[in-house]
């Protein structure tokens, strides 16, 4: 046995309780008897009864090279003291249950529930800013019903549609987020009321006329993290839905909007639409056509190209020949 540690936490009877069935149970939560499958971290300890096995390997997991762990024994008759070390893929106790071993996340990930306690309503699933940022998360909703003492997972998407019965229970959510070797894990039942988006205009550079380029100027002073959708409409149709748009001969005469809408975490979604302007025709293109040869022969077939016009616009070509005294016509 290694010597013990200089400090150590306490168990409590439930923790006792659940460990005398095999299962892990991490000494930095000993409020919460959590089962085998319970992610490990390195430098974490757990208490098990005899001897389990760690395993080292390139993935998370119970596989790979196999050792059996040194512990100290705990003041908990038939229980030992273990550490994580660096390494270790997974640890399994002699009742074969896994405990996987992850490195931890460099911010770990926050759960929050966004919305209002009234039936119909939409309640979402916000986090914090996590790292890594590019991991890839899985929601699970559920709800324990006080009366029947009954837990049932109700949604794995990031959003759910309230309901009255959630009243008389407690809506639950887990949020897990997996990025390689790295693993975090979040869960509230706060409902939190969502912040509102100061005043912003949807505003655009550019004319609103016919072959021009319109785009969208995003508002400035706002969350943190605030993303933004545009729709640029003419008339009563939506046309695009990018940052820019380019003005289609068709769109004359008629007015042009863009609606921009703001989302950031924590936030209720907020559109704003700008004012109508109508699109005005596009200035004629000035320039001369080109001929494919400007020193012809007779009897040679000459081709005309040029000059270059907006979409969808067309050119009419005259021949003739150039007054006396001119080189150009």
């Amino acid at each position: 046995m290694r010597a013990r540690p200089r400090s150590r936490r306490l168990l409590s009877g439930v923790v006792v309780a659940a460990m005398t069935a095999g299962l892990f149970t991490l000494a930095a939560a000993p409020a919460q008897a959590k089962g085998a499958g319970t992610p490990l971290y390195p430098g974490e300890i757990f208490y098990a009864p005899p001897t389990p096995v760690s395993y080292s390997a390139d993935t998370p997991g119970c596989t790979g090279e196999a050792t059996p762990m040194e512990g100290y024994q705990s003041d908990v008759d038939g229980l030992s003291v273990y550490t994580v070390e660096e390494g270790m893929s997974g640890v399994r106790d002699v009742y074969g249950g896994c405990a996987i071993v992850y490195a931890p996340f460099e911010v770990p990930l926050e759960a929050h529930i966004v919305g209002s306690r009234t039936a119909g309503s939409t309640v979402r699933a916000t986090t914090n800013d996590f790292q890594p940022s590019t991991a890839a998360l899985t929601y699970t909703w559920t709800f324990y019903d006080y009366d029947t003492d009954d837990q049932t997972v109700i949604s794995t998407s990031s959003t759910v549609t309230y309901e009255s019965r959630f009243s008389s229970g407690s809506l639950i959510l887990v949020i897990t987020a997996l990025q390689g070797k790295q693993y975090s894990e979040a869960r509230t039942n706060q409902i939190e009321v969502p912040g509102t988006f100061s005043d912003f205009a949807a505003a655009y550079t550019g004319d609103a006329k016919v072959g021009a380029t319109v785009t969208a100027v995003d508002p400035a002073d706002l969350p943190q993290g605030t993303t933004f959708d545009h729709v640029w409409t003419v008339g009563d149709k939506p046309v695009g839905d990018q940052s820019t748009y380019a003005v289609q001969p068709a769109d004359a005469g008629q007015s042009l909007t863009l609606t921009t809408t703001a989302k950031a975490p924590g936030y209720d979604d907020r559109s704003v639409t700008s004012a109508p302007v109508t699109v005005s025709k596009g200035s004629k293109q000035h320039g001369a056509p080109t001929i494919s040869d400007t020193t012809p022969k007779v009897g040679q077939a000459l081709t005309a190209s040029g000059p270059s016009v907006p979409e969808g616009a067309g050119v009419a070509y005259f021949w003739g020949t150039a007054p006396a005294g001119t080189t150009t016509c």
